[in-house]
């Protein structure tokens, strides 16, 4: 099974004859972007199974949004007042679309419901101002008003689309998406979403005949703006007035700093590259290459930030790369040197750091590890972690035997309740399909083993298939 369809182990609290799910072990390690760090909550969020899971980081108390099905994406607005999350196709009672749910973080209620993909949804973004919601599913994009909850536009594409990035500060609503078609600007015109292919101008920048597409624009991966990295809330206000017709009330170097800031946008192409550009008039008016990757190395994350001056690069390969962009650009766009730079366990799925300094945050890989990281101090520090695959067996080993009955295939087999999980050691022991042994403390749902056998961790891939364990009852 693939990642996002593995169910997570559900720690359920037993109240007489009902039960309700207390907890929730692991997540959906395969959703792009699928770990939030709600800074300004002290929340992370992340989808596990059918459910989203907003867990305080100080005291790993969890709260759980249940869905219909499986969740396959999830975001945050850059004011951390909402959160959109999706859902694979057939979610609703008497509907098959997919079912994108619109949640106030504060009160953990549903504004909104949306249905229109009828074959899934697997990205998600908000404008600066939160008053737009894209959606892409299949080959599909959509516009949302969140203020009525109607699709506004609707618009297609030939290849499928793995990033968007909203452009902030810009009198029609704009978005650029990544993919198969290269890169692709997008506006919301007032019965239509026009869009419009971006390529890179020559000389300077010039792409290879033999990698473009049909389309005119090499296949990119990711792409990044200010609105996509966390800008600051200045943003949204200005944002709000310039497309109202206000006028905001910024100072004149502000608004410099804030125009420089909107017609800029970063963008990593399947050959390796990254680019910084320079947008006016719907079109590329200028670029730089700010990094080569090696052959066969891809960007599947970017995260800019204009007051440090730097742009932070996931790599398929598992690189955290924390470029410094040069101050005094050449009239081609700029460049930038590597600064930082960290190896975690997989390729990286989730990207959110600290949107001024770029230096800490949270960082999912496709291992299904989820790590607190700080790129300066070189630090790395293990949050969560998903089950490798279906999971087969599991014990409680908080009793007194420190054993519980499992038979083979029995997703809630030798699962004793919450009240006695979370009591002495706090340890459950789970085994998936594909030979996995994994322990799990139960009170902050981390685990407490690593991937090979050393200062006394006992997590193993075993040769061959891992079908029955038993553990030593704790001396008196």
């Amino acid at each position: 099974n693939a990642p996002a369809a593995v169910p997570a182990l559900a720690v359920r609290a037993v109240h007489s004859a009902e039960q309700s799910c207390g907890r929730v072990i692991g997540l959906n390690a395969a959703v792009p972007g699928g770990v939030l760090w709600l800074q300004r909550h002290g929340l992370l969020a992340y989808p596990a199974g059918s459910r989203l899971v907003l867990q305080h980081l100080a005291n790993h108390h969890q709260l759980l949004l249940d869905h219909h099905q499986t969740v396959t994406a999830v975001v945050a607005s850059t004011d951390e007042q909402l959160i959109a999350t999706a859902t694979g196709a057939g979610g609703a009672a008497g509907s098959s679309s997919s079912e994108i749910c619109v949640w106030d973080i504060a009160s953990r209620s549903l504004r909104c419901a949306l249905r229109q993909h009828p074959f899934g949804c697997h990205l998600l973004a908000f404008s600066a101002d939160s008053c737009w919601l894209a959606s892409v599913g299949g080959k599909e994009v959509v516009v949302w008003n969140l203020d009525t909850g109607a699709p506004t536009a609707i618009g297609k594409t030939k290849q499928s689309v793995c990033s968007l990035a909203w452009l902030p500060l810009h009198p029609v609503p704009q978005f650029i998406t990544a993919g198969g078609d290269g890169l692709l600007l997008w506006s919301l015109q007032p019965q239509y979403l026009e869009q419009r292919q971006l390529t890179l101008p020559a000389p300077e920048c010039m792409m290879a005949a033999a990698a473009t597409t049909a389309t005119g624009g090499e296949p990119c991966t990711a792409v990044a703006t200010a609105a996509s990295s966390g800008s600051p809330s200045a943003f949204a206000q200005a944002t709000r007035d310039w497309q109202r017709g206000g006028n905001h009330e910024q100072q004149p170097e502000d608004g410099v700093w804030m125009q420089q800031a909107a017609s800029t946008a970063f963008v990593s192409e399947e050959s390796g590259a990254v680019w910084q550009l320079t947008l006016g008039g719907g079109r590329v008016s200028g670029c730089a290459k700010v990094a080569q990757l090696p052959a066969g190395e891809a960007a599947t994350h970017l995260q800019w930030s204009q007051p440090a001056a730097a742009l932070v690069i996931g790599t398929s390969q598992g690189r955290m790369l924390r470029v410094h962009l040069a101050q005094h650009r050449s009239s081609s766009g700029g460049g930038g040197w590597q600064q930082r730079q960290l190896l975690l366990d997989g390729p990286i799925t989730t990207l959110q750091l600290d949107p001024q300094l770029l230096q800490e945050g949270v960082v999912g890989c496709g291992a299904g590890t989820v790590w607190y990281v700080h790129l300066l101090q070189q630090q790395m520090v293990p949050l969560l972690a998903a089950h490798t695959g279906r999971v087969t067996q599991l014990k409680d080993l908080s009793g007194p035997s420190g054993m519980a009955p499992a038979a083979p295939g029995d997703k809630h087999a030798g699962l004793g309740g919450a009240s006695s999980c979370c009591k002495g050691n706090g340890l459950v022991a789970s085994v998936t399909e594909d030979g996995w042994l994994a322990l799990w403390k139960t009170d902050s749902h981390q685990q407490v083993t690593c991937r090979q056998q050393a200062s006394g961790s006992v997590l193993e891939h075993a040769q061959h298939l891992c079908t029955q364990t038993v553990f030593k009852p704790p001396f008196p």
